[in-house]
């Protein structure tokens, strides 16, 4: 770029007018693309948050369901020894009576 002249000078800064815009522009669209992958970042960050308390929701529920169902077959399991109990005093009784 010469400055020799006016005309020089003139054409200098137009043209330095036009790389300003240019940059404004780069500098607008960059700042739009950061500010899209900041929420798109926000974003998936509050799903992963979501996930895991998914997650953290369904294996409690899995634990309360297998929980209950130990519960249930340990009932059975003391029902059945009771029963097997009085069977067996039953069987003793009628022995005692026949001897």
């Amino acid at each position: 770029m010469k400055l020799d002249s006016a005309t020089n000078a003139s054409g200098a800064i137009a043209s330095l007018e036009s790389a300003l815009k240019d940059v404004g522009s780069l500098r607008s669209t960059l700042g739009a693309n950061i500010n899209r992958l900041g929420h798109t970042s926000a974003n998936l960050a509050n799903m992963q948050d979501n996930t895991e308390l998914a997650l953290g929701n369904i294996r409690d529920a899995d634990f309360a369901s297998e929980a209950s169902t130990m519960t249930r077959q340990q009932m059975l399991a003391q029902t059945s020894m009771s029963m097997l109990k009085q069977s067996n005093s039953m069987s003793g009784m009628v022995m005692s009576l026949l001897g």
